[in-house]
């Protein structure tokens, strides 16, 4: 089998319609896992503040400590795609995602768990930079934002499993059951990734590249961050999803449960909700560049729809179950603007140094959703240090939440003004 033969029965010098699909629809299932588990602590709420006796803080760095890992290992995973391609790196990655599985599974002790999601998320953070790099050196430039936005909506599936089906599991099986079964599913995956992904083309300049020194990837890291223009994207990069992956993966949970009064599989249904929003605004809204000629536009009047829904959790204590259940789907949905976003990003570098370019610009998503997470948690116990659990805090301590969350958002927003707008 040549070096451009395929084991999913596809040549990579296949037809579109052929070799694309079947490309497309591995990494997003591979995508599937990274989704689930970054999105999992949502459900799991009730029963990890239960079992562990979890402070707003320990939860913020329990949700947190997935997104501090992948972010760090960002720029050395960028260096390590460009160099070694996302066939060699994303299996690797994948058994790192198997091992924190089995370690979540088995904790004890909360250091145990966060243990689990920082192993979780250092291997995860292969999994949709390499399918970005694959797509953006398979496929022209145009077509990247629809791409990428159907990767980002199938890998979605796996947050649709981390809502109602994950609070079903949990309750019924225990949530160690699911975390041992997705190391199997892992170890499946990356075997999957070696027998279906080639980093290239027939006669792509990737196979005939001269192999980068550790002090030439260096210096290519740098001129990335040199790059006219990224750090305005950078900027928006660093809150735009991580409000969404607050709201889904933290507070929109405590808050139906405080607020509420919704039990696991109630608040279960209403993520579900939430990120069926996400996965249609990645549909809808990822194909808009191409059709009015502007990522900025898109992006800034998501901000602002992402904006209004956060206001209305924040300023309407007595907010029906049904007007809360509407403000976070509306938070979802112009949260699926996230696609156009990071279009916006692969746009502004080219050649050798795209799997660089995406894996700095992806920093900013992850350090984000980190420092909110992180942040928001501290800010609630720094300001009412009486509630011995997340679940014990007054609802002026979510609306305070909410409050900041929108303000991040738009302080991004200011800073993304500066773009400059790269149209399709």
């Amino acid at each position: 089998m040549t070096e451009e033969e395929n084991n999913c029965g596809r040549s990579s010098n296949a037809p579109f319609t052929l070799y694309a699909v079947s490309l497309v629809v591995v990494l997003g299932a591979g995508f599937t896992i990274s989704q689930f588990l970054r999105n999992s602590t949502g459900p799991l709420v009730p029963f990890l503040a239960e079992e562990f006796s979890l402070a707003a803080g320990g939860l913020g760095l329990l949700a947190g400590g997935f997104f501090v890992s992948f972010a760090v290992a960002m720029i050395p995973t960028g260096i390590l795609l460009d160099r070694f391609g996302p066939r060699i790196v994303m299996p690797v990655f994948m058994l790192i995602v198997a091992l924190g599985c089995l370690v979540f599974s088995l904790a004890g002790v909360p250091s145990a768990l966060v243990a689990g999601r920082v192993l979780m998320g250092l291997g995860c953070a292969a999994l949709l930079m390499g399918s970005l790099t694959v797509i953006a050196r398979w496929f022209a430039p145009s077509l990247f934002s629809t791409l990428t936005a159907l990767i980002m909506a199938t890998g979605n599936l796996g947050s649709l499993v981390a809502t109602s089906p994950l609070s079903f599991a949990a309750e019924h099986w225990g949530w160690r059951v699911v975390f041992a079964s997705s190391t199997v599913l892992a170890l499946a995956i990356s075997l999957t990734y070696w027998l279906c992904v080639r980093d290239a083309p027939p006669g792509h300049a990737f196979h005939g590249r001269e192999r980068e020194d550790f002090n030439k990837a260096l210096r290519g890291v740098g001129e990335v961050l040199r790059t006219k223009g990224l750090w305005p994207v950078f900027a928006m990069h660093l809150v735009f999803y991580a409000v969404v992956a607050a709201l889904v993966g933290m507070w929109g949970p405590v808050y139906l449960q405080t607020v509420h009064g919704l039990s696991p599989a109630e608040i279960g249904d209403v993520l579900l909700y939430t990120v069926a929003a996400v996965i249609a605004g990645m549909l809808v809204l990822g194909p808009c560049d191409r059709l009015f000629g502007t990522r900025k536009r898109i992006v800034l009047a998501s901000a602002g729809g992402m904006a209004l829904g956060l206001i209305g959790l924040a300023t309407l204590p007595n907010l029906s179950f049904v007007g809360a259940v509407a403000a976070m789907v509306v938070v979802g949905f112009f949260g699926g603007a996230s696609t156009v976003l990071l279009s916006h990003g692969r746009a502004l570098f080219a050649g050798p140094l795209i799997g660089r370019g995406l894996t700095v610009v992806n920093t900013a998503v992850m350090a984000g959703v980190f420092l909110v997470q992180l942040l928001s948690g501290y800010l609630a116990q720094l300001v009412f240090p009486g509630a011995a659990t997340i679940t014990d805090l007054p609802v002026i301590a979510l609306q305070m939440v909410f409050a900041f969350m929108a303000a991040v958002l738009m302080l991004g927003s200011l800073g993304y003004l500066r773009a400059h707008d790269i149209a399709p």
